[in-house]
This record gives C-alpha cells, sequence and structure tokens, in this order.
C-alpha cells in the first residue's frame, strides 16, 4: 500500500499489524529465555523475520536462535521445511554469513551433504529411507540455493530502498571463487570474487 501511494490503506493495514504483533508477543513470546514458542529454529527464525521481536531484544533472540543451531542441535539445521530458509535467511540478515556457510557444508544428519550421498539432486527428507512414500526429486529443502546469491554472491535487492541494490558478498576461504548473475529490470548484475589463498590464477577465470 505504502509503495503504490495508498497512505489511508497503509495505515490501516499498519494498526491491524500492530495489533497483530501484539497478540503474538502475549501469546508465543518468552520474554524470559528470550525466544518464541518452543524457542525452536522454526519459532526464533521465523518472530525475527517478521520482525515480531521487540527491538531492543532482537540480537538476544538471535543469540538464542545461535545457542539452538551450535549447542543443543550440533551444528545442524532442524528448522523443518519452512523453518530451514527462515534460519538461512536471519542468518545472512544478522551477518553471521560464517554460520550459514558452516550450515551449507555441515556433515552428518541432518544436512545437504549427507542428503547428497549417493544422489544428486534435492530430495523431499534429510535422508532416503522409504522408497515407495518420499520423492528423489523435490524442492522442500532446495531453498539454500537462493543463499549462493544472497550470502555468497552477496546480492541484496530491496525494491523499497532508494538503492535497490547492494553488493555485499561474504567471502569465504571455503570456495576459491564465486561468480553470480541475475537478469534483473535494471539490466544484468554480476558479482564476483576470488581467494588468493587458493590460487592466484583464478582471477583470469573471471
Amino acid at each position: 500500500a505504502d509503495i503504490l501511494g495508498y497512505a489511508e490503506k497503509r495505515k490501516n493495514y499498519a494498526k491491524k499489524a500492530a495489533l497483530m504483533r501484539k497478540r503474538c508477543l502475549e501469546l508465543y513470546y518468552n520474554a524470559e529465555e528470550k525466544c518464541f514458542g518452543k524457542g525452536d529454529q522454526f519459532s526464533d527464525s521465523f518472530a525475527l523475520l517478521l520482525g515480531l521481536v521487540p527491538d531492543d531484544e532482537e540480537d538476544l533472540v538471535f543469540e538464542h536462535l545461535l545457542w539452538n543451531i551450535q549447542e543443543e542441535s550440533g551444528g545442524h539445521l532442524i528448522g523443518g521445511i519452512f523453518g530451514t530458509q527462515y534460519v538461512m535467511e536471519v542468518l545472512r540478515r544478522f551477518d553471521r554469513g560464517d554460520i550459514a556457510v558452516d550450515l551449507m557444508l555441515k556433515e552428518g544428519y541432518p544436512s545437504w551433504l549427507d542428503m547428497l550421498e549417493g544422489y544428486n539432486t534435492i530430495t523431499e527428507c534429510w535422508r532416503w529411507e522409504n522408497n515407495d512414500y518420499h520423492s528423489l526429486n523435490h524442492g522442500m529443502l532446495g531453498s539454500v540455493d537462493v543463499q549462493f546469491y544472497k550470502i555468497l554472491g552477496g546480492v541484496e535487492i530491496d525494491m523499497t530502498a532508494n538503492i535497490p541494490i547492494k553488493i555485499r558478498p561474504y567471502v569465504t576461504d571455503y570456495c576459491g571463487q564465486v561468480q553470480v548473475k541475475l537478469e534483473t529490470v535494471w539490466g544484468n548484475l554480476l558479482s564476483a570474487w576470488i581467494c588468493l589463498l587458493y590460487t592466484s590464477d583464478a582471477a583470469d577465470e573471471l
């Protein structure tokens, strides 16, 4: 409504959103533990992504999410088919590309590397155990692909901003080089970087 210039509708929606946020906080926010719902990865990341967390406590809820990932879950994603994408997006927004990349490359169950052992597709579940029930080619947990562009490529697009495109990659020595291309309404976008710890010849390939 704001982008389209509907000022009155914007006010009405903002009022409804404030009431819904207040009610969600009353029902689901644990102010003592600084977490949402049961304190799982899905609940914390979803609340942070929607802006439900009190502004002065966002960092505390994010710290609880990090604790869940690194300590409670042993460095694994256990957010389910929806929470998986939310966790990765929240990590990006809070500038923790290091943890996001660790999750991308995590070994053991559940993880993408464990999923791909013996297969070359993204499957419906983290581990394939019932050939008659689960799909071997399914987008359930495939949301990680967009983070290759957002985290490693550093492409940030915000249609509401004065400058809608920003390039802010997370550079890691896990990768020798990264190059992403994207077609936008403003033209073709290219983001690329190399890690000189790998090879001095990598620049010639970009």
